[in-house]
């Protein structure tokens, strides 16, 4: 299941969790109904019922679509199939029938929430042009800070280690936020902003979105001080008037390696020696990094929804002084 929530991640900027759950007890259903796994994904406050069929099933895509309206039915929520390893034919048929479902291999539909992508680019969505998903605003970010005239897709890929299916739902989200232009070149695609500094940020600005994906405490180490950067308040510090605050606040990407050996404190009712917030990232920190601090963008876009005068000051000062 993590492989399928990282795809879903691709595609939205919400924290998406889920659970694994049983067919509701008074459900009077054959066998093979109830002999599947499910599981209640949560993106944002939308919730839905992923169904995992047996790999020894071999249905007709009608049967597939009689039996999901028997799920729908008794889970009182929408429902989408999870298929792991599907042949085209299998999933462009489940296209065809408006079935729903998510793949391992990067490809989801889920008309429910009007989302429709898959490897040979059968598209049937209009590009979210509201807010960047994390992969988008790591690329924007990558030709924000780099300046050059051009950017291939290749090198970015290589440069931000995304896939192309990533980069490409990245650029032409970019494209539709007018932020972009692309022109393809023999066998390339180049990729060239429309402007450059403040101005690009002024134009980027009401697209760009938090990057925290979650923030909790725990005691600070070694391992945590090798893989973090600072964030938060600790790096605004840095850059501005504002003073350090008493527990040092960090930045890890939330799907290092490390962070399922993260324990969790609070500091309500407890006292601890060395105390350390961490913020989750939806993108890695470190990509952007400025002496051992997050990029400044990131570290604004980081105080998105906190209403504190003094913060709010001196990131209007950062900005009027950026030379970017």
């Amino acid at each position: 299941m993590n492989e399928i929530i990282k795809n879903l991640q691709v595609f939205y900027t919400e924290k998406i969790s889920y659970e694994k759950v049983e067919l509701p007890k008074n459900s009077q259903v054959i066998a093979i109904l109830a002999n599947r796994s499910f599981y209640k994904i949560k993106i944002g406050t939308v919730t839905f019922i992923g169904i995992i069929p047996r790999l020894d099933e071999s249905f007709s895509v009608s049967t597939y679509k009689k039996h999901l309206g028997i799920y729908i039915e008794k889970f009182e929520n929408q429902c989408a199939y999870i298929l792991y390893n599907p042949t085209d034919k299998q999933t462009d048929s489940f296209i065809k029938n408006k079935i729903p479902f998510i793949t391992n291999d990067n490809q989801i539909y889920l008309s429910f929430l009007g989302i429709c992508f898959n490897r040979r680019a059968v598209k049937i969505k209009e590009i979210n042009s509201e807010k960047m998903m994390p992969v988008t605003q790591s690329v924007f970010l990558y030709m924000f800070y780099k300046k050059q005239k051009y950017y291939l897709k290749s090198e970015i890929a290589s440069e931000l280690k995304i896939s192309r299916t990533s980069l490409t739902r990245a650029s032409e989200q970019l494209c539709e936020m007018k932020l972009i232009v692309q022109t393809k070149v023999g066998k390339e695609y180049r990729m060239e902003l429309i402007t450059t500094g403040v101005e690009l940020y002024k134009l980027a600005k009401n697209y760009l979105i938090n990057p925290i994906y979650e923030e909790f405490y725990v005691e600070n180490s070694e391992l945590i001080l090798k893989q973090s950067v600072k964030a938060g308040v600790s790096a605004l510090a840095e850059c501005s008037m504002i003073n350090s605050p008493k527990i040092n606040e960090v930045a890890i990407f939330k799907d290092n390696e490390i962070v399922e050996s993260l324990n969790k404190i609070d500091i309500r009712w407890d006292e601890y020696e060395n105390p350390v917030k961490i913020q989750l990232w939806k993108y890695p920190p470190q990509l952007f990094e400025i002496e051992n601090r997050v990029d400044i963008i990131s570290l604004i876009c980081s105080f998105n929804n906190i209403e504190d005068e003094r913060i709010e000051g001196e990131i209007e000062e950062i900005i009027r002084n950026a030379t970017w």
